[in-house]
């Protein structure tokens, strides 16, 4: 794509809708940094933009938009055909936040979330399962089925009577005078009150976590891998 020429144009269409930045943003829920990031900064425009814009004014032309071809406009007509897309992408793809690990990790004591302002961009899969939130992998407990550096979609759960066990977890619990946050399968435990945490790295020994020490927890749906960076 001709980033130099999505970044003008979709300037050009904010603008001629009456909005800023700002503005933009406060009405589409669309985070204002992010925003900014992809307009008017180096960073690449992503997918979640041109569908915001898209979405939020029906009558733009998304080969127009994208591609700087024909009208910039619609007709009536054109709009009634450019819904029906909308409706079969909706249909097939979910929109998933990521999150900074930074973000990620700084869980409040129910769920796995961050705000807004901590989406570093999103992530547009079909057929994916119902995910929350995304965020890249730190650590090796689970290498090398999961790798530092992957990504995992995850959903949060609401407590540990909930934990499906042999699968793989987001969690967040306390440990000693220490809170932390792994990734990691999560099994039976023969001591009551408690859950085997386990990894698939067999450096590391499971351990017996009380229920009680949970503070946060995710079900990992997903996980996605980068072999190359470029």
């Amino acid at each position: 794509m001709d980033q130099a020429g999505i970044k003008a144009r979709l300037k050009t269409i904010i603008q001629e809708k009456g909005h800023t930045i700002n503005s933009f943003s406060k009405e589409t829920g669309f985070p204002q940094r992010t925003l900014s990031r992809q307009i008017n900064e180096a960073s690449s425009v992503g997918y979640d933009l041109i569908f915001t814009v898209s979405t939020k004014f029906t009558d733009v032309s998304l080969e127009w938009l994208i591609h700087g071809r024909g009208d910039k406009y619609l007709g009536d007509e054109e709009k009634t055909t450019l819904e029906l897309k909308r409706f079969e992408l909706l249909r097939g793809n979910e929109i998933v936040p990521l999150l900074d690990f930074e973000a990620a990790v700084i869980l409040n004591d129910t769920h796995m979330d961050g705000n807004d302002e901590d989406i570093m961009a999103y992530i547009s899969l079909p057929f994916l399962p119902a995910v929350d939130k995304a965020c890249a992998v730190r650590g090796d407990s689970m290498h090398p089925l999961i790798k530092a550096g992957d990504l995992i979609l995850y959903k949060w759960i609401s407590g540990p009577e909930f934990i499906t066990p042999g699968e793989i977890y987001l969690i967040k619990y306390r440990w000693d005078n220490d809170i932390i946050v792994s990734v990691k399968y999560i099994k039976r435990s023969k001591i009551p009150g408690c859950v085997s945490l386990e990894s698939y790295n067999t450096h590391h020994e499971p351990i017996d976590l009380p229920k009680s020490n949970i503070l946060a927890l995710a079900i990992v749906k997903v996980s996605i891998r980068y072999n190359t960076i470029l």
